[in-house]
């Protein structure tokens, strides 16, 4: 497992000085899909009592990834509000208009308290027992305001 990499920086050149550190997701053969980013847009329709979330990111390995509005902010992580069905990358790193819709939600967005994250692997491995697998760490996270 540690052979198979998830992400890597830059190289560090030139001693003694500061560098930035970028992540850049890299699949199993190795391939770089680049510095992970995207947008979502979240939509509450209070006559229909649903919640509407679309996502496109960039950026991202190919496969499965979960997903998931939590309650609290990327800062301060709490409980899953709502589990979105996995988002797919396609073999160019890229989730395209994935839209998942919730029913039976009878309230609105909140002005702060929200925050959704991207998880580097799926729904079934981001788990073991209870307890948080590498493929936990979330690739992205934007707090919903």
């Amino acid at each position: 497992m540690a052979r198979k990499p998830i992400a890597e920086t830059k190289p560090l050149h030139f001693a003694g000085r500061p560098h930035r550190l970028i992540a850049v997701e890299v699949g199993r053969g190795g391939v770089r899909y680049g510095t992970p980013h995207g947008r979502a847009i979240l939509v509450y329709n209070g006559g229909r009592h649903t919640l509407t979330v679309t996502v496109h990111a960039r950026g991202i390995t190919p496969g499965p990834h979960a997903a998931h509005i939590h309650l609290g902010s990327c800062m301060s992580q709490g409980p899953v509000e709502y589990m979105l069905k996995d988002l797919v990358a396609n073999r160019h790193g890229a989730i395209v208009h994935a839209v998942r819709v919730f029913t039976g939600v009878m309230s609105p967005i909140p002005a702060h308290g929200w925050y959704l994250n991207i998880h580097q692997g799926n729904s079934g491995d981001i788990l073991s027992n209870g307890q948080p697998t590498i493929f936990f760490r979330p690739v992205l996270c934007a707090n919903v305001k």
